[in-house]
């Protein structure tokens, strides 16, 4: 939980470069948005655990704060126009099958 607030400040920064289109980002607009989930979904999971099964009260309260603040981050990164208007841009076609199967379902 120690690094709950510089992963969070990482993740949010790298959400805020995606939305921009900053290209010096590596990979393609899928790839930045697996990554982001990746950045996100991780933290969720410990700060999840340590929420519900630590027995101090201080850390199950700061393990809590944390999971609230990462889901927050998870829906501004789902309800991003600016990611979904990049995703729209793709050509399905040229993408290879599990590609297209992330890409529909990053767009529902």
């Amino acid at each position: 939980l120690q690094g709950c607030r510089q992963i969070y400040q990482q993740a949010r920064a790298a959400l805020s470069a995606v939305e921009n289109g900053d290209r010096t980002l590596a990979g393609d607009i899928l790839e930045q948005v697996n990554h982001l989930e990746i950045m996100v979904n991780e933290p969720i999971g410990s700060a999840s655990l340590f929420a519900n099964v630590h027995p101090n009260d201080q850390v199950r309260a700061a393990a809590e704060f944390c999971e609230q603040k990462f889901m927050a981050l998870s829906s501004d990164i789902y309800l991003s126009r600016a990611i979904y208007d990049q995703l729209r841009t793709i050509d399905w076609n040229k993408l290879e099958s599990g590609s297209q199967y992330y890409w529909k379902q990053t767009l529902q």
